[in-house]
């Protein structure tokens, strides 16, 4: 699944957390329902791991590159 396919999931209004392989915070934020604000390569990249905390944030594992 890539960052795009998964926005288009959720709601908006929706709080997203995306990380790095190595649990660090690439970008913390609610979702509006709108994917044009967002680079087309950031959009393409790849989740790995997909999780919600006890609070309904949405915490994705982004793959590994060689730009985080």
């Amino acid at each position: 699944m890539t960052v795009e396919s998964l926005l288009k999931k959720l709601e908006s209004g929706t709080n997203i957390n995306l990380k790095d392989i190595h649990d660090r915070t690439l970008i913390n934020f609610i979702y509006r329902g709108r994917t044009d604000v967002f680079d087309s390569a950031f959009l393409s990249r790849e989740v790995n791991i997909l999780r919600t905390n006890s609070s309904g944030t949405v915490i994705a594992i982004l793959e590994d590159t060689k730009n985080d």
